[in-house]
């Protein structure tokens, strides 16, 4: 497959991804209003064991790498950092989308605790709002192959 399937690759993952928050988001909402919040932890908790389960299913028996070499993780970690402390740009998207992230789950957090106390939203209508926010990265994800084959085709031209 290769480098020439990554962009196809890559958009459907991130289909993937925006999908399981455009039906998790309701469906979290909806199991801690009906259930409440422990049972819906619970019922999590529940899916991942049914999730363990049926990988246990998969038949496909896929060979043991072949490491060269004993491979350690502790200077695999220090190895890849001296490598993004060496490459200024790199290290920049490093730094953002770290500070992305940090940032997004502690705005995710204070989202949901301003939409309860201060807009007495139910968790029901709490998961609503965020699948209705989250069909945008669906169809930034949809639309991405087509842009880019655009941008392609007027590169060419």
């Amino acid at each position: 497959m290769g480098r020439r399937h990554l962009e196809e690759g890559n958009g459907k993952l991130t289909i993937t991804q925006q999908v399981a928050l455009l039906v998790g988001s309701p469906l979290g909402g909806w199991l801690v209003q009906l259930l409440r919040a422990p049972y819906a932890l619970l019922a999590d908790a529940v899916s991942f064991v049914v999730s363990a389960l049926s990988v246990t299913t998969i038949r496909t028996i896929e060979p043991a790498p072949q490491p060269s070499e004993q491979r350690h993780l502790g200077r695999e970690i220090a190895e890849g950092l001296r490598f993004l402390s060496g490459q200024r740009l790199l290290r920049g998207i490093a730094a953002s989308s770290a500070t992305f992230a940090f940032f997004s789950t502690v705005g995710s957090s204070i989202v949901t605790v301003f939409l309860v106390r201060s807009l007495g939203l139910s968790a029901g209508k709490i998961g609503a709002l965020l699948a209705a926010a989250s069909l945008r990265g669906l169809l930034g994800a949809a639309l991405t192959p087509r842009a880019q084959n655009k941008a392609a085709g007027t590169r060419l031209a």
